[in-house]
């Protein structure tokens, strides 16, 4: 449970990372 929970939260966040990232890239320019 631990485990899974876990391995979803980082996909989680990486995800929102990447969004987060290609925004800020976009404002940029």
């Amino acid at each position: 449970m631990l485990d899974a929970n876990s391995g979803y939260l980082c996909l989680h966040h990486t995800k929102m990372y990447t969004k987060w990232y290609q925004y800020i890239k976009c404002t940029s320019m």
